[in-house]
């Protein structure tokens, strides 16, 4: 049953018990970064020949949709690079794919309807429980009672050993013209938010302090979910605005851009204006935004003994939650992503214009080991 299954999972059975070869290569296909056939019709438009339609206005060298074209054409040349070197056994995943192995090397989580704390949550939960809740309880409406009743409480055992403390032992009811009964769905929602509850709070402990609940930041006194979740709106949405504003200005001529190097280009313009308008926020709410913040740092450096050089992200809130700008794709491969987390470890908050997918998370579960570039003869890094 796989349902059941999944609580096997959790408490440390192999990744290849987990994974059900039939499944897995439909669900890799199913929820990849480019959120799905929006990204894809956009992939298929960047690779067709140029409409009619991508004629010039006036006062613009190009069409704003040819900039686009051009930006993506940069993006999937270089995210071709990147799969290329990876090896066959390590297959990407994203999104909440059933029955696979939600950690496997590569894989990650969309941030959906800017509900930052969850995709947090998902990003720290070291068992991978919290994606696969929707599921079971899709699947409790399909079971018996008797069926369901087991499986209620494998979730119940299951999360005692996780070291969820307090686990509900009561149930859910319904009541309806028939009568009342036992709702196992609710329950298995109910034991869901109890395991993420646990979850969010290892996890701000580990970010700010077991004194998070008492901590207030910046001038409108915030708490830390609530600082969280300002800074990652406001990363968004200036990401969005600076995206949009790069490509009028490539399109008019006022940007300037080489062959080839649209995405690189406007990569650059988006990662200032996001970092000038993270630092208005910081300046506004009289936040200290330097390398020895514990509350916000931008654009600030990181590093230790063991990794030589340093890491650079847009942004780390509290310890260890870093937020970055890409236009491309960044995922448990990429380089970077393992040196950040290789000197800090944390959860990694990937902001892609939502034109290009939007935002996601890296479960940090998913990072490779960090690997350094050798350095080659004649050459500085």
């Amino acid at each position: 049953m796989i349902a059941t299954d999944a609580f096997g999972n959790a408490l440390g059975s192999s990744p290849a018990e987990q994974v059900n070869d039939s499944r897995t290569a439909a669900r890799i296909n199913a929820d990849q970064m480019r959120s799905g056939q929006e990204e894809a019709a956009f992939e298929k438009d960047a690779w067709s020949a140029r409409s009619a339609q991508d004629v010039p206005t006036a006062g613009n060298i190009m069409t704003a949709d040819e900039v686009k074209r051009r930006v993506m054409l940069d993006i999937l040349g270089e995210q071709a690079r990147d799969d290329s070197l990876i090896t066959p056994e390590m297959l990407p995943t994203g999104g909440p794919a059933r029955g696979v192995a939600r950690y496997r090397p590569g894989s990650f989580e969309m941030v959906r309807n800017n509900n930052w704390d969850n995709a947090l949550n998902l990003a720290a939960d070291p068992f991978g429980w919290l994606g696969e809740v929707p599921s079971i309880v899709d699947e409790l409406g399909r079971m018996s009672q008797t069926q369901a009743k087991v499986q209620v409480d494998a979730m119940r055992e299951a999360m005692t050993k996780l070291g969820v403390k307090n686990v509900p032992t009561d149930y859910e009811y319904y009541i309806n013209n028939s009568g009342t009964g036992i709702d196992f769905k609710g329950t298995a929602e109910h034991l869901g938010n109890v395991y993420e509850g646990y979850v969010r709070d290892q996890r701000l402990r580990e970010t700010w302090g077991d004194g998070y609940e008492s901590i207030r930041v910046g001038k409108s006194q915030m708490t830390v979910l609530e600082f969280e979740k300002k800074v990652l709106d406001v990363h968004l949405q200036a990401t969005d605005r600076a995206y949009a504003k790069g490509v009028d200005l490539i399109a008019s001529g006022e940007l300037a851009v080489k062959d080839g190097q649209y995405a690189r280009t406007l990569g650059s313009f988006v990662d200032d204006q996001v970092r000038l308008r993270l630092r208005d926020m910081a300046k506004a709410e009289d936040i200290n935004n330097s390398s020895m913040s514990n509350i916000w740092a931008i654009n600030r450096r990181i590093k230790n003994d063991i990794v030589d050089g340093y890491g650079i992200s847009d942004g780390r809130i509290g310890f260890n939650i870093f937020h970055d700008t890409t236009l491309a794709r960044k995922d448990g491969y990429t380089p970077q992503l393992s040196k950040w987390n290789t000197i800090r470890p944390g959860n990694f908050l990937i902001i892609r214009s939502t034109e290009l997918g939007g935002p996601y998370v890296v479960p940090r579960q998913s990072i490779q080991p960090y690997a350094p570039m050798p350095k080659l003869p004649g050459r500085k890094f």
